[in-house]
């Protein structure tokens, strides 16, 4: 930070900044597949580092039985910039002032699961056993799961976005008790980007009526048009509706930016006895 006098009424004040702050954490102990007897073969690659996650119907997983489930490893980092600059020069009765503030900020932090794996297991069809915890832990020791779920990927968005703020000022000094400043300041709040191209959004001119799914009366996706639905496409895609970054109305960017943001200011400070103890602002 620095503030330069070029003469007793030409007067520069600038900086710059840097921040970061992070939470970094890793996985330790037997829930690490390094020290882990809980190792299937999965769809995917576990690149977690950390068992698959196992979870039980029909108990309190602290009571009758620990489930196992974890988080991470997960990485949260943030970088921010920013530099501004401020120019004041009186000329005569004037005080004109302008600026510029400038913040470049970039974040990045994984989701912290879902490669690793999730095994669901309840009663269902349990050979033996008589309360549904027996049964649900049967059915775990012979390998019968309800239900299993993984990602193929642990996503971790790079984003980086920008801001820009500029504004000009006069303080005119009309009479000795009077003074009137006036200006306006200009806010351009930029839309983020992603380093890996993983932004999307929705946006309804990319919405095809035609391709609308079928929905069932329970409000749920009915990809059989069965009777009863809401009329629609059994055939609908997915995205139906979704922009990605790069291949959307706004380039690499997903949703669309305001360059009207203007905020007009206006004030005075009146001495109306001229005493200087009364001031109206």
């Amino acid at each position: 930070h620095a503030t330069a006098t070029f003469t007793p009424t030409f007067l520069l004040n600038a900086g710059y900044g840097y921040s970061y702050g992070a939470i970094l954490s890793q996985v330790t102990g037997l829930i690490a597949t390094a020290s882990s007897q809980i190792t299937p073969t999965l769809p995917f690659p576990n690149t977690q580092g950390r068992a698959p996650h196992l979870l039980y119907s029909g108990s309190t997983c602290a009571a009758a039985i620990t489930c196992i489930a974890s988080f991470g490893p997960y990485d949260d980092r943030n970088y921010n910039h920013s530099a501004f600059g401020n120019v004041t020069r009186i000329m005569g009765a004037h005080t004109m002032k302008a600026g510029m503030v400038y913040y470049h900020y970039r974040k990045t932090e994984n989701a912290g699961g879902g490669p690793q794996g999730t095994f669901n297991f309840n009663n269902a069809g349990a050979p033996v056993g008589t309360t549904t915890f027996e049964q649900t832990w049967a059915n775990f020791l012979l390998g019968r799961a309800s239900q299993f779920t993984q990602t193929d990927i642990d996503i971790k968005p790079d984003l980086t976005t920008n801001q820009f703020e500029w504004f000009v000022q006069d303080e005119w000094r009309v009479r000795p008790n009077l003074t009137v400043s006036f200006g306006v300041r200009h806010s351009l709040f930029r839309q983020p980007t992603d380093a890996h191209g993983l932004l999307s959004n929705f946006d309804p001119r990319a919405f095809n009526v035609a391709d609308a799914p079928c929905i069932a009366p329970n409000g749920n996706i009915d990809p059989t048009c069965a009777p009863g639905s809401t009329p629609g496409n059994p055939n609908f895609s997915p995205t139906n509706g979704i922009i990605f970054q790069g291949n959307s109305f706004y380039g690499d960017k997903v949703a669309a930016e305001d360059n009207n943001n203007f905020a007009p200011r206006f004030g005075f400070a009146w001495d109306p006895f001229k005493d200087g103890k009364t001031s109206i602002r």
